[in-house]
């Protein structure tokens, strides 16, 4: 469900072409948008952010499509696309598990989206709220782990590691009627966690590259991220 943005370019490169907007040919398939940050390519072990909640959002497609909006930090592996990734964040919107929410719903994906798990109930976040969204992968014996908000596990996949890691994150819409990042912005502090910090040290990024798709737009400096648009 939930993409990484390179992956999905040539999808909405094409979606746009045919149709001249944001909507594919079907209405459960959409030319995403994103707002995106990277970091260093290496032996990193996992991803942070300490970011605030939104206080107010719209997926204007409603309750009938599969229309999203998110935001998610990301460990992957940029020699295979990124086939090899856990992604952790929250979102609003469709879901596989539940199907449509209008909460912001904590999530996790391995493997480019591939397998989807979003957070038993009970687990919505709240608004305006300061959270901490974190994921590793399972080295030197430990297991790995996802964390949003107060919903964390350490049995996503636990044997679950690959080889080189970059560190990520983005928010993504699937229509450009959907507000990204609460509309006016959210902002993220950025960490990364060496190996030689892991399993539970993480510290700010040095540096980023950062990019996004109009009309939605992104900023970055060091550790800083925050994107946006409506």
């Amino acid at each position: 469900m939930r993409s990484w943005r390179r992956l999905a370019i040539p999808l909405m490169a094409a979606a746009l072409a045919v149709s001249g907007a944001g909507l594919v040919l079907t209405s459960n398939v959409f030319a995403n948008y994103y707002a995106y940050n990277t970091s260093g390519t290496g032996t990193t072990t996992g991803t942070g952010a300490y970011t605030t909640t939104w206080t107010n959002w719209s997926v204007p497609q409603g309750s009938g499509s599969q229309a999203f909006t998110d935001e998610a930090v990301w460990i992957g592996d940029p020699n295979n696309g990124f086939a090899s990734s856990i992604e952790t964040g929250f979102f609003s919107g469709w879901g596989p598990t539940y199907g449509w929410t209008n909460a912001m719903d904590p999530y996790y994906t391995l493997n480019n989206g591939a397998n989807e798990v979003d957070a038993p109930s009970g687990y919505d976040l709240p608004k305006a709220t300061n959270i901490w969204v974190a994921n590793h992968i399972a080295y030197n014996g430990g297991q790995a782990y996802i964390a949003v908000g107060n919903w964390s596990s350490n049995t996503i996949s636990p044997s679950y590691s690959f080889s080189p890691r970059q560190n990520y994150t983005q928010g993504e819409v699937t229509n450009s009627n959907d507000w990204m990042g609460g509309g006016s912005g959210e902002s993220f502090t950025m960490y990364y966690q060496p190996a030689s910090g892991y399993p539970n040290t993480y510290y700010q990024w040095g540096s980023s590259s950062c990019g996004y798709d109009s009309p939605y737009w992104g900023t970055c400096s060091g550790s800083s991220w925050n994107n946006g648009g409506y």
